[in-house]
């Protein structure tokens, strides 16, 4: 563990020094995986489909704010759409305006969130994000989150729906009817009450002044995540049932590496103070961080 947080803060100290190098080629990573997980998913669009395109619109992506990628990224997933159903096209498009305009407008700094979760889905740990949005962001991530949830819905269903309505003439008629499922699909909803209330309970029990707190949070997290989305995947015919306790172990271990590393305190040096003003008695729970050991000699 040691050797973690002396990897933890050598980065910290490359990232302050290098940081304005180092964000856009973080940016253009991110873009590139975003991109790739839409051509890989829903390619139909042949010129979206090549690499050296794949790679300008990320490249693009690095040189502009963080949310551009949800913004590109969400242009790829239009056109590529739009090949098969202008309809669902359409219908996809309008979700992505009026996210624009009533998120973007409200708190942009958090519209990366958007891109993540698709991302995560792919990777198939989708189980990770909202515990780590909880611990490390607050409550106010679960709009971007949820927002999230229905776009990679709609990917998913088209996905699934696209190839057997390519080239027939009903296929507008068939995927007009995809769309209007996709926001009343059971099991998007229920990981959007997953996704939600994980990061809600998260955020609350991290920010507690118990001991281990952040360790407990996880678990009841990752505990609400299995109990609501495994028994709806199952039930619902969505997912296997063995790729999500495979992907909720991972994502448990995942998250607990990331507090170990990220939020490791030492609860055996806790101090307790208290104090008072005119108006209020303060008590106030200090409990340190620990500090890499680096033997100097």
């Amino acid at each position: 563990m040691n050797n973690l947080l002396v990897l933890r803060d050598t980065f910290r100290a490359v990232y302050a020094r290098y940081g304005a190098f180092l964000r856009p080629v973080f940016k253009v990573l991110l873009a590139f995986m975003m991109l790739i997980v839409i051509e890989k998913g829903i390619g139909y669009y042949p010129m979206l489909s090549n690499p050296a395109v794949i790679l300008a619109a990320s490249v693009v992506c690095g040189l502009l704010p963080w949310g551009a990628i949800s913004f590109i990224s969400g242009a790829f997933t239009a056109f590529n759409m739009f090949a098969v159903s202008p309809i669902m096209a359409a219908a996809f498009t309008c979700y992505a305006i009026i996210v624009f305009l009533l998120y973007y407008g409200y708190k942009p700094g958090t519209g990366i969130i958007i891109s993540l979760v698709p991302l995560a889905f792919a990777l198939k740990i989708p189980f990770l994000l909202p515990v780590v949005l909880g611990l490390s962001i607050g409550i106010y991530s679960a709009i971007p989150a949820a927002v999230g949830v229905i776009a990679w819905q709609f990917i998913h269903f088209f996905a699934v729906n696209a190839e057997a309505v390519t080239g027939s003439a009903a296929g507008s008629a068939q995927m007009t009817s995809i769309a209007g499922e996709v926001l009343t699909d059971k099991y998007m909803l229920i990981t959007l009450i997953a996704f939600v209330l994980c990061i809600v309970v998260v955020n609350i029990i991290s920010n507690s002044s118990i001991n281990n707190s952040r360790l407990l949070s996880i678990s009841i997290g990752t505990g609400i995540l299995a109990v609501l989305m495994l028994p709806g995947g199952a039930v619902l015919g969505e997912t296997s049932i063995i790729a999500d306790i495979i992907g909720i172990i991972i994502s448990y271990l995942l998250s607990f590496l990331y507090v170990q590393v990220f939020y490791c305190v030492d609860y055996s040096g806790t101090e307790t103070l208290s104090y008072e003003d005119d108006d209020y008695y303060y008590y106030v729970k200090a409990v340190p961080k620990v500090k890499p050991y680096r033997n100097n000699r």
